[in-house]
């Protein structure tokens, strides 16, 4: 068995046409779909443990923001993202009802196709509803409140809440302090009237 060419089968199979027929375009095995100056990235990862025995892969998705990016001190993107780039990261298993990492699995004797809508019906119930979920900034903000990270306070900000950008930078401090240089010049830049 290949695979890669028995992974790309289930998804050419279930997820690529879902994800066209929502504005997804496909770039080898990310998709990605751009709503104003934001993206939102789905990325097919096959395990590094592949063989011809057994090919394990799962889904992880992301929503790249450019207003908490360039906030955050990050230079804007100028093309398509990588989910690992992206300001929000999650993988579908998490959002699933076990809550937990899934990996799909195929054997030298699984057909594809019997799979792929599995695949599809899982990122239709629990993956688009997550990306779409959070087009509000304050959503975004609030999924990030606990990250001792300049990212955090930045998405705060984004959302218009400076008192929340200041305590999630004085948490930063409190939580690493050899970052507190760094936090304190992010406020006095952002957070200084």
């Amino acid at each position: 068995m290949d695979p890669a060419k028995h992974i790309d089968a289930v998804v050419a199979s279930g997820l690529a046409p879902l994800l066209k027929s929502h504005g997804f375009a496909k770039a080898g095995r990310s998709f990605h779909r751009r709503h104003g100056d934001r993206w939102q990235v789905v990325n097919v990862q096959a395990s590094s443990g592949n063989s011809a025995a057994q090919a394990r892969f799962t889904l992880n998705l992301g929503l790249y923001i450019p207003e908490i990016e360039v906030l955050a001190g990050n230079a804007p993107l100028a093309g398509k993202p990588k989910e690992y780039e992206c300001t929000l990261r999650e993988r579908i298993g998490a959002l699933m009802p076990q809550a937990r990492d899934h990996w799909w699995t195929l054997a030298p004797d699984s057909d594809p196709a019997l799979l792929a809508p599995e695949l599809a019906d899982a990122f239709a119930a629990h993956g688009l509803p997550w990306l779409e979920g959070y087009a509000d900034l304050a959503k975004v903000a609030a999924r990030l409140a606990e990250a001792p990270t300049i990212l955090a306070a930045a998405a705060a900000l984004a959302a218009g809440d400076r008192e929340a950008a200041a305590r999630r930078i004085e948490h930063m401090k409190a939580d690493r302090p050899r970052a507190t240089a760094v936090a304190d010049a992010w406020a006095a830049k952002h957070l200084t009237a």
